[in-house]
């Protein structure tokens, strides 16, 4: 007797001894990338934690590598706008994990989806660090999503503007602009295959970018996502490995 495609991936799931990720719900709000930022919003009275581990490999490993962890709270106000709160902590190479800053980070759909040739999301993130006494920095993304068939594809516009002290002495804000771009395929609706690529426009005309591969794996409650990138520009700069891990509370 024959066995239906999608069976056989649950089977497959549950033979390697992930039983969990094989079910066709997902969560609303599910990621599918580690930096790129889709087209979505928590669910309306939802409150989820999200759990940021990013590791930053030297390219040199006498130095040691490096770790940041956030924690997230994200709640959904409305159908199309939620907001969320951050701790950021670092490690450095030899030290303990140290807090370093918070932030505040708001969503908001600026479109039903599917009403524009792409659905367009607003992101700010205003980021205060643990020195209450200097003013923190703000981000922007305009986000422009969109699905075709099993295919999401998303492009990030990125601002982030901090203040800058010159040689005189005088601060002013300085706009940092970037780009981060994602496409994912979904071969089961747990999980996902992606590819994302970012990077910013720095001074004396050189690029820097990096690039590597996402998985994602969701249930209707939680989900894993799992991503690395390269830099692409410079041998002189290791890896960066992402993984973020999201749960309904």
């Amino acid at each position: 007797m024959s066995v239906k495609t999608g069976h056989r991936w649950k089977w497959l799931l549950m033979a390697l001894g992930l039983p969990f990720l094989a079910t066709n719900e997902a969560r609303a709000d599910r990621r599918y990338y580690v930096w790129v930022y889709q087209y979505a919003t928590q669910r309306p009275g939802q409150l989820a934690f999200e759990h940021f581990l990013t590791a930053r490999v030297p390219a040199f490993a006498a130095l040691g590598t490096s770790y940041g962890a956030e924690f997230e709270l994200e709640y959904g106000l409305t159908r199309r706008w939620d907001a969320a709160v951050y701790q950021v902590f670092v490690q450095e190479p030899g030290g303990g994990f140290q807090l370093t800053a918070f932030k505040l980070e708001t969503r908001f759909k600026l479109a039903e989806r599917g009403a524009l040739p792409v659905d367009p999301l607003l992101y700010l993130e205003y980021k205060q660090g643990s020195d209450l006494l200097h003013v923190g920095e703000l981000e922007g993304k305009l986000v422009l999503a969109r699905d075709f068939a099993r295919f999401n594809t998303s492009l990030n516009l990125i601002g982030e503007a901090e203040r800058e002290t010159g040689a005189d002495g005088a601060r002013s804000w300085e706009v940092k602009p970037e780009l981060a771009y994602g496409l994912s395929y979904e071969l089961t609706p747990a999980f996902r295959l992606g590819v994302e690529a970012q990077g910013g426009f720095p001074e004396h005309g050189q690029s820097e970018w990096r690039i590597g591969p996402t998985i994602s794996v969701a249930t209707s409650r939680f989900f894993v996502n799992i991503g690395s990138a390269l830099d692409v520009t410079s041998a002189k700069v290791g890896p960066e490995i992402r993984a973020i891990v999201g749960i309904d509370l």
